[in-house]
C-alpha cells in the first residue's frame, strides 16, 4: 500500500441548509440536485508529526481517484458547454485547525451559492478549500515538546535549574559581600542557560516554525500534486473523447499515441479556454500559492527564457487571479529583485490583488518576531511582512480639527484619468514610468528603525529595479516596471461594516472590524496599545476580520470568482458606473484602494490584456 498526498470530500447543503462535507464522490451527472457552484474539501493528508504517516488502504485510493475525476469532470462539462471554466481555490493559514479550516471554507461554499448571485449566476466556476496540515496552539504542544526535547537539551536544562537552585542555596548561607555577588551571579547564569532552553520550548509550542516547515514541505508538494493530478485527468477527458468519436465514425480505435497528440492539440488549439486557476490565500496560506506555483512554473520554457513567462501550467491550466489576503510573505515579494524568490511566479497571473491591514498584530508581533531568526535580512525594517503595509494618501484637514484624517476609496483615481489617457500598451508603460503617484511611493511600513513611516520606495532605494532621478537624467536611461505595478491594493486598516452569521443574518450596526478605527495617517504605539488587549481577549480579529464583514467577502470572493470586471458588473451595468459605486462604498466602509494602472486600462478603457503584457513583462527584470 502506498501513502495518498490528500484526501477529497464533496460539499453539500444539509436540511437546515448549512453547508458541510462528506457526501459521496459520484460524477456530477448522477447528483438529485446539483449546486451551481460545486465545491470540494481536499485535506493534505501529511500528518502533524512523521512518526504519524501510515500507508492509505486501497479503498482510501479509490475515493481519491473518484474525487479527482469528479472535480475533472466538473470542469471538462463547463468546458464542452462554450464555457471558459475556472477552478477557484482557496488556502487557509497558520494555527488553523481542521474544524476551522472546514468552517471557512464552508462559508465560502454557502455564499458563493446561495447569497451571492452575481457568483453564483456565472455558472461556470469549480471551487477547492484545500487544507494543508497545520495545527493549533494548545497545552499539549508543551507537554510535546518536552517528550521531544533532545538530550543535550535535557541536559542543559537540568543543569540549568539544578545549578540555579545550588546557587541560590550557597548564597543564602554567605556572609561575605563578595561571596554573595559571587553566588548572584551564579544564579544569574544558570538562570539564563535554563531560559535559552525554554525559549526553544516556546518556540516550538507556538508551532509557527513547525507550521512553516509542514507549509513550505508537505503542503505546497501535495498542492502541486493535486493540479498535477487534476491536469492529468482533463487531458485523459478529452482523450476518451478523441477515442469515442473515431471508433464511432471508422470502426477503428486509433492508436495511444494518436490519443495523445490530438488530446493535447484540443488544449493547445484555444488557450483562452483553458482551465482558468485563482487562489484566495490568507496568512500563511499565500505561501503554499505562491510557492506552488513557482514549483508549477516551467523555468525552460523559452518564454521564460526570454523575460515573458507565460500564464501556462501544464496542459490544461492557466494562471487567472491571485488574491492575497493578510500575506504571511516578506514585502520583498512585491520588489523585482534578485532577492525576490517569488517574483517570476507573481507576474504570471492575469489579475493581483492585495487585502493588507496595517494594524494586524498577528503579523506584526508573531511573524515579524519569529522571522527574526530565520529571515536572511540585516535590518529590522526589510523583516516586515506584507499584509502589515498600508496605503499613504494625500491627507485633509479635518473641519473644526487639528489633525488629518485618511481618504478613503480610490485614492489614485484622479491619477488614472489624468495620466492614463492612452491607447497603445507601449504608451501605457511609458505612462507608469512617468506616474509621479506611482504604487510604491504611496506603500509604507510603521514604526520602522528611522522612527518614522517608511514607502517601499525608500526602503527599497537601493534594490530598485529602475534607474534613481539622477540617472534617468541621463541620456538613454530608461525606468523599469515594478512588480507592485501589477497589483491592485486594498488597505482595510479602518474598515467599518456590517458582519453576518452562518444564515446570513446582517448585524445591526458597523463596527471595526480589524482595528479600532482611527482614521488617523499611521498608527501610533498608543493606538497599538489597547488594541493589543482587543485582540488578545477576542474582540478584534485583526488577521481575519476581512472574512466577517459583508463588503469584505463581496470584494475577496468576488475577485477571486469574477475578477475585477466581475466585481464592478456587479455594482454597475456600466464598467464607469461600477467603478464609481465601488469608490462610493469604499469611502463609506474606510477601505482604501490603490488601482493598478494595468487593471484600469484593461478594464476601464476595455483594452486586451495580452496586448499589454508582453510589454509590460519585458521591462521587468528578475
Amino acid at each position: 500500500m502506498t501513502s495518498l498526498p490528500f484526501s477529497i470530500e464533496r460539499f453539500r447543503f444539509d436540511a437546515p441548509g448549512d453547508a458541510t462535507i462528506g457526501v459521496s464522490l459520484v460524477p456530477p451527472s448522477q447528483l438529485a440536485q446539483p449546486n451551481p457552484i460545486p465545491g470540494y474539501f481536499v485535506m493534505s493528508t501529511a500528518p502533524p508529526n512523521i512518526e504519524l504517516a501510515k500507508p492509505d488502504s486501497l479503498e482510501a485510493q479509490r475515493e481519491v481517484a473518484t474525487g479527482i475525476d469528479a472535480i475533472a469532470s466538473e470542469l471538462y462539462q463547463r468546458h464542452q458547454q462554450g464555457k471558459s471554466p475556472e477552478l477557484v481555490i482557496a488556502i487557509h493559514g497558520y494555527n488553523t485547525r481542521k474544524s476551522a479550516a472546514i468552517s471557512w471554507f464552508s462559508d465560502i461554499f454557502r455564499i458563493i451559492n446561495r447569497r451571492d448571485e452575481s457568483i453564483r449566476l456565472a455558472g461556470n466556476q469549480v471551487f477547492i478549500g484545500f487544507r494543508w496540515p497545520s495545527e493549533t496552539i494548545s497545552l499539549t504542544q508543551l507537554k510535546n515538546a518536552l517528550a521531544a526535547m533532545p538530550t543535550p537539551l535535557r541536559v542543559l536544562l537540568g543543569f540549568g535549574l539544578g545549578g540555579s537552585a545550588i546557587a541560590y542555596g550557597v548564597t543564602l548561607t554567605q556572609q561575605q559581600g563578595w561571596q554573595v555577588t559571587l553566588g548572584v551571579l551564579g544564579v544569574g547564569s544558570f538562570a539564563l542557560l535554563t531560559t535559552l532552553v525554554i525559549t526553544l520550548m516556546l518556540l516550538r509550542t507556538v508551532v509557527y516554525f513547525r507550521d512553516l516547515y509542514r507549509a513550505t514541505n508537505f503542503g505546497v508538494l501535495d498542492f502541486v500534486d493535486l493540479i498535477r493530478r487534476l491536469d492529468q485527468a482533463l487531458l485523459e477527458k478529452a482523450a476518451a473523447d478523441f477515442a469515442r468519436s473515431v471508433s464511432t465514425d471508422s470502426g477503428e480505435a486509433p492508436d495511444e499515441a494518436t490519443i495523445t497528440r490530438n488530446a493535447l492539440q484540443y488544449w493547445e488549439r484555444e488557450p483562452q479556454r483553458k482551465v482558468r486557476l485563482a487562489f484566495i490565500g490568507h496568512s500563511m496560506g499565500a505561501l503554499v500559492v505562491t510557492n506552488a506555483v513557482r514549483v508549477l512554473s516551467d523555468v525552460f520554457d523559452s518564454r521564460s527564457i526570454r523575460q515573458q513567462p507565460p500564464a501556462d501550467l501544464g496542459f490544461t491550466f492557466r494562471l487567472e487571479r491571485l488574491v492575497l489576503v493578510s500575506p504571511d510573505i516578506p514585502i520583498l515579494s512585491m520588489i523585482s529583485s534578485r532577492a525576490n524568490v517569488l517574483s517570476s511566479s507573481l507576474r504570471r497571473f492575469s489579475e493581483s490583488y492585495l487585502f493588507s491591514n496595517e494594524a494586524d498584530l498577528a503579523l506584526r508581533l508573531a511573524s515579524t518576531a519569529a522571522n527574526y531568526i530565520s529571515f536572511p535580512s540585516q535590518t529590522r525594517d526589510r523583516g516586515y511582512r506584507l499584509g502589515n503595509v498600508a496605503i499613504f494618501a494625500k491627507q485633509a484637514k479635518q473641519q473644526n480639527a487639528k489633525r488629518s484624517i485618511k481618504r478613503f476609496g480610490i485614492i489614485n483615481s484622479p491619477s488614472l484619468e489624468q495620466h492614463y489617457a492612452h491607447d497603445q500598451p507601449a504608451e501605457l508603460v511609458q505612462a507608469i514610468t512617468t506616474d509621479p503617484d506611482r504604487i510604491l511611493a504611496r506603500l509604507f511600513i510603521s514604526p520602522t528603525t528611522q522612527r518614522r513611516p517608511v514607502t517601499l520606495l525608500e526602503l527599497f532605494a537601493e534594490q530598485e529595479c529602475w534607474e534613481t532621478q539622477g540617472s534617468r537624467e541621463k541620456e538613454g536611461a530608461e525606468e523599469l516596471i515594478n512588480l507592485t505595478d501589477l497589483f491592485t491594493v486594498f488597505d482595510c486598516t479602518d474598515y467599518c461594516d456590517y458582519t453576518a452569521d452562518a444564515a446570513g443574518r446582517s448585524s445591526s450596526g458597523k463596527r471595526g472590524l480589524l482595528s479600532r478605527v482611527k482614521k488617523k495617517p499611521v498608527l501610533s504605539f498608543w493606538d497599538y496599545l489597547p488594541l493589543l488587549f482587543n485582540y488578545w481577549l477576542g474582540g478584534l480579529d485583526v488577521h481575519g476580520g476581512y472574512f466577517q464583514g459583508e463588503t469584505g467577502q463581496a470584494l475577496i470572493y468576488r475577485l477571486g470568482f469574477l475578477g475585477f470586471d466581475g466585481l464592478l458588473a456587479s455594482y454597475g451595468e456600466q464598467p464607469d458606473i461600477g467603478l464609481t459605486q465601488l469608490d462610493h462604498h469604499c469611502q463609506n466602509l474606510g477601505i482604501q484602494v490603490f488601482l493598478s494602472p494595468v487593471r484600469h486600462w484593461v478594464s476601464l478603457k476595455q483594452h486586451a490584456l495580452d496586448d499589454v503584457k508582453k510589454h509590460l513583462l519585458a521591462r521587468i527584470r528578475l
